[in-house]
């Protein structure tokens, strides 16, 4: 990815995912199946109101990364250029806390936010808390699943049993946000 020197205030932030943002990612080995954008973690509360009911605004992620066996990694909440790449930072922290509180399945470790011209990173594995990335230095797969590794002091025999498959019919769906 060719670093970028200037400010495009006319980029909107779905450019700046689709421009910038996922090639950078598909550069470093992530493909379509391991990223999903906009992904919907719940699909929004139920307000009654004089006893007629209706839904508020679903909750969705920019970026949830998964693993190869499905299970989330990382989330990446982008931003228009105009802001500091660490602008979405808190906001993707909270959409890490909210997805946790949802089900242990989806703790998700690293967090990241971007505005197209460079990374903030932040994991809970690594002493500096929080740092950023230039654009072409996106960890790989292989480079995030190490540091959870690491971080969580996780024997072989463990990792043989979380590496299991969720699901192994090829007849069914992945399963849905509310299955996890």
């Amino acid at each position: 990815t060719a670093m970028i020197d200037y400010l495009d205030k006319s980029l909107s932030e779905e450019d700046i995912k689709n421009q910038r943002i996922t090639p950078a990612l598909e550069d470093k080995g992530w493909n379509r199946e391991q990223m999903r954008m906009e992904y919907t973690y719940t699909a929004g509360k139920i307000k009654v109101t004089n006893n007629m009911a209706h839904r508020k605004t679903k909750k969705s992620i920019d970026y949830l990364l998964f693993d190869d066996e499905n299970r989330p990694i990382a989330i990446i909440e982008a931003k228009r250029e105009e802001f500091h790449h660490s602008h979405g930072l808190q906001q993707a922290k909270q959409y890490a806390r909210e997805l946790s509180e949802l089900s242990k399945e989806l703790d998700v470790p690293f967090v990241f936010s971007s505005n197209g011209k460079k990374f903030r990173m932040f994991s809970r594995y690594l002493p500096e808390v929080e740092k950023d990335l230039e654009m072409n230095e996106f960890p790989t797969l292989e480079e995030l699943k190490k540091l959870y590794q690491e971080g969580e002091n996780y024997t072989p025999e463990q990792l043989d049993f979380i590496n299991q498959p969720y699901y192994t019919n090829s007849d069914c769906f992945p399963p849905r946000y509310y299955q996890r």
